[in-house]
C-alpha cells in the first residue's frame, strides 16, 4: 500500500501536480508518462523473456536427462532447477547412473555452451558433472 502511495506522489511530482506550480502542459504530461512508462515495461518485458527461456531450457535439459536415463531402470528425473547459471538435475535411482559425460553431450546445443550441471541424486550424492562444451 505504502508503494503505491509513494509512485502516485512521484507521478503527480513529476506531472507537476504538487505546489502552486502552473498547469502542465500536454505535450510534457505525456513525455513523462511516457518515460514512467518506459522504465517500467522495458525491465518487465526483460524480465518475462529470460523467465521463458530458462523455463524452455529447464524442459529440454529435462527431456535430455531423461533420455540419459532411459538405459538405467527404474531412474528418473525428479526435478531440473537453474541456480543462477548453473543447471541443477535432481534424479531418483536405485542403482548406478550412466556416464556423466553422456549427459553433456546430450546437453551440447540445446543450453548454452560453458553451463555447468549438477546432478543431485536421491542417494544423497551431488556429482558435479562439468560444463557444457562446444
Amino acid at each position: 500500500m505504502l508503494a503505491l502511495v509513494l509512485a502516485g506522489t512521484f507521478i503527480f511530482a513529476a506531472l507537476g501536480y504538487l505546489g502552486a506550480k502552473a498547469e502542465p502542459t500536454r505535450i510534457r504530461t505525456a513525455l513523462v508518462l511516457s518515460a514512467v512508462a518506459l522504465v517500467v515495461i522495458v525491465p518487465l518485458g526483460v524480465s518475462t523473456a529470460a523467465n521463458y527461456l530458462f523455463a524452455a531450457w529447464r524442459t529440454q535439459v529435462k527431456h535430455a536427462a531423461t533420455a540419459w536415463l532411459a538405459a538405467t531402470p527404474g531412474a528418473i528425473v525428479t526435478n531440473v532447477q537453474t541456480r543462477s547459471k548453473t543447471f541443477h538435475i535432481s534424479v531418483r535411482t536405485p542403482n548406478g547412473l550412466p556416464p556423466v559425460p553422456d549427459l553433456l553431450s546430450r546437453l551440447h546445443g540445446i543450453i548454452p555452451d560453458g553451463s555447468p550441471v549438477v546432478v543431485d541424486t536421491t542417494q544423497g550424492r551431488t556429482i558435479n558433472a562439468g560444463t557444457v562444451k562446444p
